[in-house]
């Protein structure tokens, strides 16, 4: 499981220094499902935008229905989720907060038999991680450094009556 985080990291750095560009989340998606494939032993499976039911039909109350990404071995010893965002159209708050959920899902799996999990946010947005317009709020996890943590209030209408809790504390690390 350590080969795939590190191998996500190499991923990331041989694209950017190669001039991939990705213009949205599916495009990363696959992207990485395949460098996953490639880079390791043919008996790890990759599986895309899968129900969290077919992993561990048990679990319930889960914040989201599918899984962006599974890496598995074939024994399906162990399972390693990963969560993707890759936002082309604004909504910066309301995605700064899907963000969130989408580390509760990572938290929800992991509670229910995952080995972990990773969230990966790519942005071509200075505004998602710097403004001098606003650090408060949500923007502060992801603008102020502050840990990402507890419960977390929907930031717009859109959400404003959700609340994500977050059990672990993140810090956001933008490169």
């Amino acid at each position: 499981m350590k080969d795939v985080i590190a191998s996500v990291g190499t991923f990331l750095r041989n694209s950017q220094s190669s001039g991939v560009e990705f213009f949205n989340e599916a495009e990363l998606q696959h992207e990485l499902g395949y460098w996953l494939r490639s880079k390791h032993s043919p008996g790890l499976r990759v599986f895309f935008e899968r129900p969290t039911s077919s992993f561990f039909p048990s679990a319930q109350g889960l914040v989201k229905k599918e899984i962006d990404l599974v890496v598995a071995p074939e024994d399906f010893s162990w399972h390693f989720a990963i969560e993707l965002k890759c936002p082309r159209n604004g909504r910066i708050p309301d995605t700064l907060f899907d963000a969130c959920r989408d580390l509760q899902l990572l938290e929800q799996l992991v509670s229910a038999g995952f080995q972990g999990g990773l969230f990966l946010l790519h942005v071509t947005d200075p505004g998602f991680y710097r403004s001098a317009k606003s650090q408060t709020g949500i923007y502060s996890f992801f603008r102020g450094g502050e840990a990402l943590t507890g419960n977390i209030a929907g930031p717009t209408k859109n959400n404003k009556n959700e609340v994500i809790c977050l059990c672990n504390s993140y810090r956001v690390v933008w490169q």
